[in-house]
C-alpha cells in the first residue's frame, strides 16, 4: 500500500474539491496536516464542524482581512454557523483568497453523517477554480439496509439506485451512486478521482474491485484515477488509472 497523499497526486498549487460521504472531513484534514508546511487554505462550501484547534494555525471567521492571507501552514476561512459548525465564506470571497495559497481544500458536500446519499439539484456547491474534484464513498456500508439511518435525502436516493427503503446495499448500488448523471460527479469539476474508502481488509479490497467493474466505461473514462484505500490508515491502493 502507498500513501494516500502519494495516491491522490496533489499538484504544487490546486484547489481540491471533495464530495460524496463517509470520510470527506477525515479527508480535508489528513490533506491539509500534509501539506502543513506550504501555504494552505481549508474551508467548507457548505458547512463543517469546528475542527480541533491543532489543526490549523489561522481561524478567520466572519472577517478575512488581505494582509494576513497567504502566511504558511493551515489557515481555515469561514462564517461562524450555529450548533457549533462553520459556514461558508462567500464564493466569491473564497476565490479572491485562492491567489495567496499553495494549496486549497474545501468540503463541497453535505451527507448529515449518514454513509450515503442522494444529491438536490444545488448540490454539491463546488468553486469554479477547482481543479481537483475527490469523490468519497464508503465500502463498509455493503450489507447495510437503505433507511434514514443510512442515506441523507432518501428519496432522491432511491431515484438514483432504484433501491427502496428496507433494500440491502451492495457493490451494484454503489457502482449505481457513482455512474449515475445525477449522481456523485453530476458537477464535479478539473481532473476527478474516485476514492473507496474504508477498505481495510482483503474482503473489502475485493469488494471494492466489484464495485468498479460494474461502474461503465464511459464513466470511468471521466475519471482520473480509482483508489481503494482507508483515510483513517492513511494508506491505499490504485485501483485504475487514465491512461
Amino acid at each position: 500500500m502507498e500513501t494516500l497523499s502519494t495516491l491522490l497526486t496533489i499538484n504544487e498549487k490546486e484547489c481540491v474539491s471533495i464530495i460524496g460521504s463517509g470520510g470527506k472531513s477525515r479527508l480535508l484534514w489528513y490533506l491539509a496536516e500534509n501539506f502543513r508546511h506550504q501555504k494552505v487554505l481549508v474551508g467548507p462550501t457548505t458547512k463543517i464542524g469546528l475542527p480541533n484547534n491543532h489543526a490549523y494555525d489561522r481561524l478567520f471567521l466572519d472577517d478575512y482581512p488581505l494582509d494576513q492571507q497567504g502566511m504558511p501552514g493551515v489557515s481555515v476561512i469561514g462564517n461562524m454557523g450555529t450548533f457549533g459548525k462553520i459556514a461558508s465564506a462567500s464564493l466569491d470571497v473564497l476565490s479572491l483568497m485562492l491567489p495567496f495559497y499553495d494549496k486549497a481544500f474545501f468540503e463541497s458536500d453535505g451527507s448529515k453523517q449518514r454513509p450515503l446519499k442522494g444529491w438536490a439539484d444545488f448540490e454539491p456547491v463546488i468553486l469554479p477554480e477547482t481543479s481537483l474534484t475527490i469523490g468519497i464513498i464508503p465500502i463498509k456500508v455493503i450489507g447495510q439496509v437503505v433507511s434514514a439511518e443510512t442515506v441523507h435525502r432518501l428519496p432522491l436516493f432511491t431515484v438514483l439506485t432504484g433501491l427502496t427503503e428496507g433494500d440491502t446495499i451492495d457493490e451494484a448500488s454503489l457502482a449505481k451512486i457513482i455512474s449515475h448523471p445525477q449522481g456523485l460527479w453530476h458537477k464535479g469539476k478539473g481532473r476527478r478521482c474516485l476514492l473507496i474508502n474504508q477498505v481495510e481488509d482483503p474482503k473489502e479490497l475485493a469488494q471494492a474491485t466489484a464495485v468498479l467493474k460494474q461502474v461503465p466505461e464511459e464513466m470511468k473514462a471521466t475519471l482520473e484515477t480509482v483508489i481503494a484505500g482507508s483515510v483513517k490508515e492513511q494508506l491505499g491502493v490504485r485501483l485504475w488509472q487514465k491512461k
